[in-house]
Formats: structure tokens, sequence, C-alpha cells
């Protein structure tokens, strides 16, 4: 069974391309996280939100470039793009950076996908898919607690150097200077 929020509403013109990758898309995301937290042990520290709400956006819309292609995969990102700048307007403290995000949605389900976008296109050819493969298949039924640091340190041995000093930043980063499309 797949759990889906009541609070997403279904009416969508699935015969519209948008209308479809919605659909698509809040299916995707609902299995992605119950796929993850069956897999893997998430330690309830800040940055679980990286595990419960960045990765399976960034599931979620990479099934949506994939079946619909990247233009409707751009708007998506536009719309979170905008979604973020929203939440980060309401934000009275100053936001926390996407490795340690606690709950602040804006961060987790906004910033984080686009972040993640960036980097795979950065990468190229899918290398992120194949880290984030290899790192789920590394600790998946293991028993062992892991954490945001955990993700990205295996990211920074799988991915390409050239790109390590700049994905540490964007998971560091406690603003949107340097975010891509800002």
């Amino acid at each position: 069974m797949i759990a889906i929020p009541e609070n997403h509403g279904w009416f969508a013109a699935v015969r519209e391309p948008a209308g479809a990758a919605y659909v698509y898309y809040i299916v995707a995301r609902a299995l992605a996280a119950q796929v993850l937290a069956h897999h893997l042990d998430i330690a309830d520290v800040q940055g679980a939100g990286l595990f419960t709400r960045t990765l399976p956006e960034h599931y979620a819309l990479e099934l949506v470039r994939k079946r619909f292609g990247d233009a409707v995969h751009a708007d998506a990102l536009t719309a979170k793009a905008d979604d973020y700048r929203r939440g980060r307007g309401r934000e009275p403290n100053t936001e926390p950076a996407l490795l340690y995000s606690d709950g602040a949605d804006y961060v987790e389900a906004d910033k984080g996908p686009i972040v993640f976008a960036y980097l795979d296109e950065r990468a190229g050819q899918g290398a992120l898919g194949r880290a984030l493969a290899s790192f789920v298949a590394r600790f998946a039924g293991t028993g062992v607690l892991i954490d945001s640091t955990d993700l990205l340190e295996h990211l920074e041995r799988e991915l390409p150097a050239d790109l390590r000093q700049e994905m540490r930043e964007q998971f560091l980063r406690t603003d949107h200077a340097g975010l891509p499309g800002f």
C-alpha cells in the first residue's frame, strides 16, 4: 500500500503533461519515501530530512524527467525554487544547512531537490544515481543508523573529485547564494 497524504488532492488534468506529471510525482515521492524508510535505518537527528524529504523529492522529480521530459522537469524545479523563496521569506531565523536541516520544509523539500538536480547535471551520465544506489545498497538491512553526514561522505567518495568542494558547499550553505537558478 502506498500512503498518499489527503492534502494533495486529486484534481489533475491527466491528459495534459503537467497534470499527469503531478500524479506521477506524488505517487513516486510517497513510494520513494516508503522504500527508503523500509531499507535504511535513519537516525532521528538533524539532517534526517535529507532521507525523508529531499531524496524522495529527488527520485520523484527524476521519474518525472524520464517520463515527461526535460521541459516538464524544469518547470517542476522552477516551482520548487518559487516555493523555496516563499518559505525562506517566512523564516525568521537563519536558514539551516541542508545537511543539518530539522523540519524546515523549504530547505528539505524545495532547496534540496534543486541541489540534487544540479549535482546530477554536473556529475553527468547517471553518476549521482549510481552513487545513491550504492549508498542504499551499502546500508540496506544492516541495522546501522545512518545520518546525513554518512551520505555526504559517500557522495564525496563516489562523485568526480572536481565536484566535491562545490557539493560540500551546497550541503552546508545557509542561504541561496550560489544555488542553481538564483
